[in-house]
């Protein structure tokens, strides 16, 4: 995690709890969230849960918060930017009669929409607004 990058963002006002979605924890969870692309993982690696983390994502004034929850999801690192979002997918295994007949490639758009909320939470298609 000391390379993925920071996500600016204003955290999630709310009651400030030791156990709770402090501002620490909220920074930290999107750093892992980069590196990760989990929300699973990187809630867990705060000490909290996948269901409270899409919970404060939906809270009054979690704009920000969520800006860079999609910024980090589309974050790329350097190295492996050459390969288009468009492009990657994941294998999904057919079944019929509960037998395995085969695979396919299942490509996902939400990849490209969330590289693209990214880049403009960042600034770099500010020539589209």
């Amino acid at each position: 995690m000391d390379d993925s990058p920071d996500f600016p963002f204003d955290p999630v006002p709310g009651r400030t709890r030791a156990d709770g979605w402090t501002a620490e924890r909220q920074r930290l969870f999107v750093r892992h969230l980069a590196e990760t692309r989990s929300v699973s993982r990187s809630a867990a690696a705060v000490g909290m849960s996948r269901e409270t983390a899409y919970r404060l994502r939906r809270r009054a004034g979690a704009r920000s918060f969520a800006a860079a929850w999609d910024a980090a999801l589309a974050f790329r690192p350097s190295g492996d930017a050459c390969e288009p979002a468009w492009l990657r997918s994941r294998t999904e295994t057919l079944n019929v009669g509960g037998k395995v007949v085969g695979e396919r490639r299942v490509y996902d758009r939400r990849i490209l929409v969330n590289l693209l909320r990214g880049m403009i939470a960042r600034g770099e298609l500010d020539f589209l607004r």
